[in-house]
């Protein structure tokens, strides 16, 4: 089988669905799928399958896109969608209407990785759930990454279509986006001391890009809290601080160091941060942390990669009750759930984690036996199922 992949962000960009994107290729690469990419030019990847060749992603990119399938035989077209990654353009929702026009065509996959009102088309209106809706419809398949956006769908995207007109959706959690490499004590000793970490502190990291719905100002205040009841609490920042999509990242960062000013907090001493970090760095500085603060202003959720990366290394998190029921999560030992926004519980779990060292060993082992439920070669298997879906119906279309 072969497949064309459209994104708006790929390696070497920074972001999840760049991750998601590069780690589902080379699981799908072991089932015998080739693929290829079509991205923005702004991506500098040097890999003879991707084409970092659209330079905007309005309706000229059709064109684009059908000189590349015109010029190759691919079975399947999977739109990797997060609207930031496609500047807040239509011209892509649109893109299975005129797909469909081509004879033969290809079967048309979607992937909807974030649906959320807040961070979908900020200042959108009917019109804009329209075309989100129509990506949708006009698709052969379609793949939902948390339980939370599979139900809204339900709920309202389809909700007015009898049963028969509806696309069939597929639920396909996501898998960590950090493989773990081992690594031993002297090495874990000598990095926590690169990045001068003192003897006795208690590390808190926090894994992921700067952006409004991650909380980081709730951590804040929390290890002010901490630090006054003489904690000796230090956050690594591990990873890049801004992803490469979304333009309101960076206002939200200097929102940030504003209050690290307000809080009295060092930001050379107790707000540490790596910077970008290849695969094996982040994983080695995953495990020179402690305990890890991930308190998502929206609630937790499956679509969480970093989070999960954090459960595969074993480590013992403290993360937010989620927004929508989500019993995978809740009905788990292998996470402490606190508030959304609310520094004084976020700093009463910590504080646990460091007074009860059994307790945070019991949770990391808990972690890493959760996060074997999302395996990335299961992950494969199953969008492979849904390609091979896709394409029977694309015959009947």
């Amino acid at each position: 089988m072969r497949v064309l992949f459209i994104t708006g962000e790929y390696p070497p960009l920074q972001g999840g669905v760049a991750d998601y994107t590069a780690i589902l290729r080379a699981e799908l690469h072991a089932l015998d799928v080739t693929s290829e990419v079509l991205t923005g030019s702004d991506c500098a990847s040097t890999e003879q399958s991707v084409h970092p060749v659209v330079g905007t992603w309005g309706f000229p990119f059709w064109g684009i896109t059908q000189q590349i399938l015109s010029e190759r035989q691919f079975d399947v077209v999977h739109i990797q969608y997060q609207t930031a990654a496609f500047d807040l353009k239509p011209a892509v929702n649109l893109l299975p209407w005129y797909l469909r026009r081509r004879s033969p065509r290809p079967a048309i996959v979607t992937t909807f990785h974030d649906l959320r009102t807040p961070y979908l088309f900020p200042k959108a209106g009917p019109l804009r759930r329209w075309v989100t809706h129509l990506l949708g419809r006009r698709s052969d398949a379609i793949i939902f990454t948390n339980r939370e956006d599979r139900e809204e769908w339900e709920a309202a995207g389809a909700a007015d279509l009898p049963s028969s007109e509806r696309t069939p959706a597929h639920q396909i959690y996501v898998g960590p986006n950090i493989a773990e490499v081992p690594i031993i004590a002297e090495r874990r000793q000598a990095l926590r001391n690169a990045y001068g970490v003192p003897a006795n502190a208690f590390l808190v990291g926090f894994f992921g890009f700067v952006n409004l719905t991650k909380g980081l100002d709730t951590l804040f205040e929390a290890v002010r809290i901490l630090r006054d009841q003489e904690v000796p609490v230090h956050v690594l920042i591990i990873g890049g601080s801004l992803g490469a999509s979304d333009p309101y990242n960076a206002v939200y960062r200097e929102h940030l160091q504003r209050l690290i000013y307000r809080l009295g907090l060092d930001t050379e001493d107790i707000l540490l941060s790596t910077g970008y970090l290849s695969a094996a760095d982040a994983s080695h500085a995953l495990a020179t942390c402690d305990a890890m603060a991930l308190p998502f202003a929206d609630g937790v959720s499956l679509r969480r990669a970093s989070m999960l990366a954090a459960l595969d290394h074993g480590l013992p998190v403290v993360s937010t009750y989620p927004k929508q029921p989500s019993p995978e999560i809740q009905e788990s030992d292998a996470l402490l759930l606190v508030p959304p926004e609310d520094p004084a519980a976020l700093s009463q779990a910590l504080r646990r984690l460091y007074d009860d060292q059994a307790l945070a060993r019991n949770l990391g082992a808990a972690a890493r036996q959760f996060a074997q439920r999302f395996s990335w070669p299961l992950i494969a298997e199953h969008t492979l199922a849904v390609y091979t879906e896709a394409c029977k119906r694309k015959l009947l279309s």
